[in-house]
């Protein structure tokens, strides 16, 4: 692995934060509703609830800069590569999840991450729906 090991911290003084079991804003998982992609602000512009202007300029927001439109290129290609078809046979991971961590961070700061961390993918994070077509989203990850 060439960068993760070589160097002594993260970017930011990240080793200098308190660690904790449980983040010290209090949460109430249970009470925090997921919501529908297509009701964010971004996309409701596009359906046009806040006007013509404000639709035509969401449509080109993304794309107008050569680096945004490359990249969301590559996360629309991305996409449905996710929960698609699995191999038949499996890459040689490691079971370990201290190991697998180091190597998805490895992964993240070698295309220039600041800052890495994995924690548990809590409901909420996730849409309920899919914007434009509004297909249901599945909850089916635990990280």
């Amino acid at each position: 692995m060439s960068g993760y090991f070589k160097r002594n911290f993260e970017p930011f003084p990240m080793h200098t934060l308190k660690r904790v079991e449980h983040p010290t804003t209090q949460i109430f998982d249970d009470q925090v509703k997921r919501v529908d992609e297509r009701e964010s602000g971004f996309n409701k512009a596009v359906r046009g609830d806040y006007g013509l202007h404000l639709q035509k300029e969401r449509m080109r927001f993304v794309p107008k800069h050569p680096i945004s439109g490359a990249l969301s290129w590559m996360a629309a290609y991305l996409k449905d590569v996710v929960d698609g078809l699995v191999a038949k046979q499996k890459a040689p991971l490691p079971e370990d999840p201290i190991l697998l961590s180091r190597h998805i961070k490895e992964l993240a700061y070698f295309l220039r991450a600041d800052a890495v961390g994995i924690c548990k993918l809590t409901p909420y994070a996730v849409y309920t729906n899919s914007f434009p077509d509004g297909q249901p989203i599945e909850l089916n990850h635990q990280y």
